[in-house]
């Protein structure tokens, strides 16, 4: 129980001030953690959260062509292939989480 000694109209007005708050904090745990789940379900790979961030930013700022080379570059340089991967699946993944 809160701890708070004002008048009954003061001590309304910051216990609706808290629900406010809860609310937008729940409004955002729930947004974040739903474009999570589409991230992981629309995708084949793991894409670490800074990467698609990292790209999703770069493509705000330059075209498609540029941005498909860069994923390329990244993959050729950073991506491990496991069995039955190739770069090009991993590039196409990354393409549509970028996008999507």
């Amino acid at each position: 129980m809160l701890a708070y000694k004002a008048e009954g109209h003061q001590c309304k007005s910051f216990l609706l001030l808290i629900v406010v708050c809860i609310k937008i904090i729940v409004s955002l745990v729930v947004t974040i953690t739903t474009k999570q789940l589409i991230i992981m379900t629309n995708s084949k790979f793991y894409w670490n959260e800074d990467t698609i961030n990292h790209f999703q930013f770069e493509s705000a700022y330059q075209s498609k062509e540029e941005t498909l080379q860069a994923v390329t570059d990244f993959v050729e340089a950073e991506c491990a292939l496991e069995d039955g991967e190739t770069e090009e699946d991993l590039i196409a993944d990354l393409m549509q989480v970028i996008y999507a």
